[in-house]
């Protein structure tokens, strides 16, 4: 959860999903399992979880 968009953690995206709610939506989660974001500390820390070049 990035800290600059949910500064509150898990209190802000509760809101942030009620707010969907709200306006007659329901939020679902997004996982891709495959994509890592370049320069997370999944990359930093565990290079080896990693198949590159494939």
């Amino acid at each position: 959860m990035l800290k600059s968009k949910f500064p509150r953690g898990d209190r802000d995206m509760l809101a942030f999903t009620e707010t969907i709610r709200q306006n007659g939506l329901r939020p679902k989660l997004w996982w891709a399992p495959l994509a890592v974001d370049p320069g997370t500390d999944l990359i930093k820390n565990h290079e080896d979880y990693l198949l590159k070049n494939a």
